[in-house]
C-alpha cells in the first residue's frame, strides 16, 4: 500500500503531466494556424514541450503504476541487469530532456536571429556527451549507480546553466513583454538545475531532499508556459 507521501507525489506528477500535454496541444493547435514563415521559429518550442511530455509520460506513468499496484514490472535486460519499467522510464525522460534543452537553444537562436558562437556550440557538445553517457549499462537504470548519476549529469548541468545564461542575456537586449518571458525561462532553468543538483548529491544520505524534485518539476511547467507566451499567445 502506497504511503501518503507517495500518493501525493504521484498525484502531483500526473497533474504536471496533464498540464504539459494541455500546453503541447494548445501549441500544436496554434502552430497549425501560424503562417509558414512563422512556423520555422515556432516549431522549436512546440518540439521542446513535446519532448518533455513524451519522456515524462514514460517515467511518471510507470511510477504511478508502481505506486498504485505495488508491482515493479521488468521491462528488459540491459548490460546483464534487469531494468524495470520505472528504470526504463527514467532513461526515457533523461534522453528526451537533452532534446528539450536543445530545442530551447535552437528557438533562442532563430527567434533572436543570432549567429552561432563557441558558447552555443559548446552547449550542443555537452548535450551530445550527456546523451552518449546515458547508454552505458553502468547507469543501472532503476537501481543504485551514484557515481554514474554524477558522471552523466556533469555535462548536462554545465549545458543547462550555460543555456540559462544565454536566455538571461537575450532578455537584457529585448523589449518587454518578450524580455520578461525570456528572463523567466532563464531563471526557471537555474532553479530547476539547482534543485536537481541538490537531489543528486544528497538524496542517498538525506532521502527527504528528494522533495526538491517538486520545485524542479514546477520549473519545467514555468518554462513551457513562458515558451507558449513567447510564441503562441495571441497578441
Amino acid at each position: 500500500m502506497a504511503g501518503t507521501m507517495d500518493l501525493f507525489v504521484t498525484v502531483f506528477n500526473l497533474a504536471y503531466l496533464a498540464t504539459i500535454w494541455v500546453l503541447a496541444t494548445l501549441m500544436g493547435w496554434r502552430y497549425l494556424r501560424h503562417p509558414l514563415a512563422q512556423r520555422r521559429v515556432s516549431r522549436w518550442p512546440l518540439c521542446a514541450v513535446l519532448a518533455l511530455g513524451v519522456g515524462d509520460m514514460f517515467h511518471l506513468v510507470a511510477r504511478a503504476h508502481r505506486t498504485f499496484t505495488g508491482v515493479e514490472s521488468v521491462a528488459c535486460t540491459w548490460g546483464g541487469r534487469e531494468v524495470s519499467w520505472v528504470g526504463l522510464g527514467a532513461f526515457a525522460t533523461s534522453f528526451t530532456l537533452v532534446f528539450f534543452y536543445l530545442f530551447a537553444l535552437l528557438y533562442r537562436q532563430e527567434k533572436m536571429k543570432l549567429r552561432w558562437t563557441w558558447v552555443e556550440t559548446t552547449i550542443v557538445g555537452l548535450l551530445v556527451v550527456r546523451l552518449a553517457l546515458l547508454f552505458f549499462p553502468q547507469n543501472n537504470w532503476g537501481g543504485l549507480a551514484p557515481e554514474w548519476r554524477i558522471y552523466r549529469n556533469i555535462p548536462f548541468t554545465l549545458a543547462g546553466f550555460s543555456l540559462a545564461y544565454l536566455f538571461l542575456q537575450a532578455a537584457s537586449t529585448t523589449p518587454n513583454p518578450a524580455a520578461k518571458w525570456l528572463a523567466g525561462i532563464g531563471w526557471a532553468v537555474i532553479i530547476s538545475f539547482a534543485c536537481y543538483i541538490g537531489t543528486i548529491l544528497l538524496v542517498e544520505r538525506y532521502p527527504m531532499t528528494g522533495i526538491l524534485m517538486l520545485p524542479k518539476t514546477i520549473a519545467y511547467v514555468v518554462v513551457a508556459i513562458y515558451l507558449y507566451e513567447l510564441e503562441f499567445q495571441p497578441r
